[in-house]
């Protein structure tokens, strides 16, 4: 179960990320100047957001495995 959440969760980034894309060459081809600004404005706040996202939570502790605290867990303090 642990493993299908792990890739469910990796398959959701990309499929983010994917289309944020998709919405930037969208408004590179938008007819309308407003329409392009708001296509290339929003996917591209989305593509910041994740990466800003992913870089912040690799840095939490609580984003490790949870073979790190398996020790902890079984001496019942910390290592």
């Amino acid at each position: 179960m642990q493993l299908m959440v792990k890739v469910g969760g990796w398959l959701g980034l990309i499929l983010i990320e994917q289309w944020a894309t998709g919405v930037c060459l969208t408004g590179l081809q938008a007819k309308f100047v407003g329409a392009t600004i708001f296509l290339l404005g929003s996917g591209t706040l989305v593509l910041i957001i994740l990466a800003l996202g992913l870089g912040y939570g690799d840095r939490q502790l609580w984003w490790r495995p949870i073979d790190h605290w398996r020790p902890v867990l079984i001496k019942g303090a910390w290592p």
